[in-house]
């Protein structure tokens, strides 16, 4: 899990030195009193993590990702959405962690055609952090800014060190730079709130309510936050008028509880006025998620889908999944699947074709393990092979007969529809002049176990376990006018995904997080962190 490990902060120096991106071209500080931004204002440095998350041995085991393939396409994502006053980026890793980094990066970047000139000065961005490396960037601190000058804060969330016994190591205070110009203050940690679930809302966080990854920004000064989250810990960085300002939503049902797994602010460009509506809020939708996989079009397609990969490639990324907990889940839904062997071949006609598919499952009862020749169907108990063959159109079939499956899902889309309607109230109230805020839903699928009997209803439990069975969009991370996003195994998931990013004016890069972050139920956001900036008020 995403708190099993912890990565503190030394207070040794007082400020960091960085480059000094323009002010002038930065939105206006939020006038609430706020002090956490959303996605809309430009980052001024990022922090990218080079620890992978693995669950090749146990669920909690963490290794580096070979090669350093993720973080090396992760950075380069980065580099390639700006052209001007490129940020900075930091890696918090031990010296042969970084170097390996950097010759990866050179080593792809030069594939690329760039020449050894441009590579140097693109490569000269990334900084080193000499700490021992560590998954999740988003959560043993956050970014806030000074009213005053706009820059960013940096402070530690204390109750982060009480998850773990493991030593701090240096981290944010090693993030320094030769470059002259801003200076990145780091302020005082965050009071510890941390507490069980029942206590009181005002003083009690609860699971892992008092993380970066649920203390998120809102446009009009307002502060996202998790229904986890005690109200004098949100009191600390949200302003004196923090109950005005705070947004609540129900992000208890999940194992992670974050508000930043579900819901994402993404900018819609080209800009128009008033400048402070052009954002669009993202919603994780499980009703989506389904109904792309039933569309007509696709329900033939391949549900895990790789075309660019060749077929050993393909086959260990279906490993990879098949060893994660979504892949048991996927492989429990696929318990009763049967492999029509004709299906893909024009010679013989498919079951399908003759109408046979509803038999599937009753001739997989009667006949158990036995070869069906008449109708071309074998059986087989090999997960990896079903995922490898079934369709969207299968597989969704599939989700709706698991009973469990359906409900969960249908109960967090409740959950989900509840906390737009919250956003919407708060934004609405905030931004009178935004007379059309854009809420886009982007397709998600959850899992978990177990439900809870509230007065003879079944409710989703909380704390709960409810957990994302692909990559969720919501995580991505924003470069400039580029959002890289979290490659998805289904080719449907990640095209739907693209489109409304191009509507919103918006490029995108894919990669693949799956052993990466994705295993250890986190993504892209959860493993690096951008540090923003703003106008101050007055100057600009």
């Amino acid at each position: 899990m995403r708190f099993l490990l912890l990565l503190g902060i030394f207070y040794s120096y007082s400020i960091l030195a960085v480059n000094c991106n323009s002010l002038s071209l930065a939105p206006l500080c939020p006038d609430s009193g706020s002090t956490i931004l959303d996605e809309t204002y430009p980052t001024q440095a990022f922090v990218v993590s080079v620890q992978g998350y693995h669950t090749s041995s146990s669920y909690s085991s963490y290794s580096k990702e070979p090669e350093n393939e993720l973080p090396a396409d992760f950075i380069i994502s980065i580099l390639e959405s700006y052209n001007a006053e490129r940020p900075e980026i930091f890696v918090p890793a031990a010296k042969s962690e970084f170097e390996d980094l950097i010759k990866k990066v050179e080593e792809n970047l030069l594939k690329s055609g760039l020449s050894p000139l441009l590579i140097q000065k693109q490569v000269s961005s990334i900084k080193h952090v000499e700490a021992q490396s560590y998954t999740w960037q988003q959560d043993y601190f956050e970014s806030f800014i000074s009213p005053d000058t706009g820059r960013p804060v940096v402070r530690e969330v204390s109750s982060y060190r009480n998850l773990s016994s493991m030593e701090k190591s240096a981290s944010i205070n090693g993030f320094k730079s030769k470059s002259d110009g801003c200076e990145i203050e780091i302020g005082k940690p965050l009071k510890d709130y941390k507490g069980t679930k029942g206590g009181d809302p005002k003083t009690t966080s609860w699971r892992n309510g008092e993380m970066g990854g649920n203390i998120e920004g809102l446009p009009g000064g307002l502060c996202l936050k998790g229904n986890n989250q005690a109200e004098d810990f949100v009191s600390q960085y949200c302003g004196p008028r923090e109950l005005e300002n705070a947004v609540e939503v129900d992000v208890g049902w999940m194992e992670v509880g974050h508000v930043d797994e579900i819901i994402k602010v993404v900018p819609i460009f080209p800009k128009k006025n008033p400048e402070e509506c052009n954002f669009s809020v993202w919603l994780a939708s499980p009703r989506l998620g389904l109904e792309v996989l039933k569309k007509p079009v696709v329900g033939n397609k391949k549900f895990i889908d790789h075309s660019d990969l060749t077929e050993s490639e393909l086959n260990q990324k279906i490993q990879d999944i098949i060893n994660s907990a979504a892949g048991k889940k996927l492989c429990s839904l696929l318990e009763d699947f049967i492999i029509d062997e004709n299906k893909d071949n024009p010679n013989v006609p498919s079951s399908k074709a003759k109408g046979a598919y509803f038999w599937h499952f009753f001739l997989h009862a009667m006949i158990q393990n036995s070869y069906a020749d008449d109708i071309g169907v074998i059986t087989t108990n090999n997960c990896s092979k079903k995922l490898a063959k079934i369709t969207n159109a299968e597989m969704a079939l599939l989700m709706d007969k698991d009973q469990d499956f359906q409900l969960m899902n249908k109960l967090i889309q409740e959950k989900m529809d509840a906390n737009r309607g919250m956003i919407e109230k708060k934004l609405k109230e905030r931004l009178p002049q935004c007379k059309d805020i854009q809420f886009v839903e982007v397709p998600d699928l959850f899992y978990g176990h177990g439900m809870a009997e509230v007065d003879g209803k079944m409710e989703l439990p909380e704390p709960g376990n409810g957990r994302s069975l692909f990559p969720n969009p919501t995580n991505s991370v924003l470069a400039n006018q580029t959002m890289i996003v979290p490659m998805c195994p289904n080719l449907e998931f990640n095209l739907h995904v693209k489109n409304i990013l191009a509507n919103q004016g918006l490029k995108s890069k894919f990669v693949d997080t799956w052993n990466y972050a994705h295993s250890g139920d986190g993504n892209m956001h959860c493993s690096s962190h951008s540090l923003t900036y703003c106008s101050p008020r007055g100057k600009k």
